[in-house]
């Protein structure tokens, strides 16, 4: 996950999180070892999981603007992929010259575990800033954020994640782009909207 990349002080809140998920994977395999790694991995999904399904990927997509700061959209792919439980995503690519945009719009519900440490990792308070950039740590619309911008000469890379719902992470990444015009661009994506994926989706069994 990139946000373990970029964050810091969360080794942590990290580490609880995958002891705990360790610990429900060899609870479901101590009686009854997997036949082959295609049933290992559904079985690790499934210890995973809380019952919960992802949203079709098509739906995320449907969140990614056909422009941004000005920038057309060059190229999207959208996925639902994994054993046992799924986790979807959908990402687009923006560009003109030399300024790049990805944005990336993730669900991880369906894998609780993952969802946890997202939300763990994000109650790590950071806020850092020197002549080269910042890291920090703050709220978009009531939701937890981590926000990075980084300077060298004439180049720059930034980065804003939003984790929503306790499920959600939308991930907007940028090269060569004013940070003001990174918030406008967070702007473009619809939260409500992204919410209100969760509430219509039916429960599994």
């Amino acid at each position: 996950m990139a946000l373990v990349a970029c964050s810091k002080g969360t080794d942590d809140a990290a580490a609880k999180v995958a002891d705990e998920a360790r610990n429900k994977v060899e609870d479901m395999m101590a009686d009854n070892p997997p036949k082959d790694v295609e049933d290992a991995l559904k079985r690790v999904g499934e210890a995973l999981s809380d019952g919960k399904q992802a949203v079709p990927a098509a739906q995320l997509k449907t969140l990614l603007p056909e422009e941004l700061a000005g920038l057309r959209r060059t190229g999207y792919e959208a996925e639902r992929t994994g054993f046992g439980v799924k986790v979807s995503k959908a990402r687009a690519e923006y560009g003109e010259g030399d300024k790049r945009m990805s944005l990336m719009i993730t669900d991880l519900g369906a894998v609780s575990g993952l969802a946890k440490m997202g939300m763990e990792l994000f109650e790590t308070e950071i806020d850092t800033e020197n002549e080269n950039g910042f890291e920090r740590t703050t709220t978009y619309k009531g939701h937890k954020s981590f926000q990075r911008l980084h300077r060298s000469g004439d180049q720059s890379i930034a980065a804003i994640m939003v984790f929503v719902s306790d499920r959600f992470t939308v991930q907007l990444d940028g090269q060569n782009i004013p940070f003001d015009e990174m918030k406008e661009s967070i702007d473009s994506v619809d939260l409500e909207s992204l919410v209100a994926m969760e509430d219509m989706l039916p429960e599994s069994n």
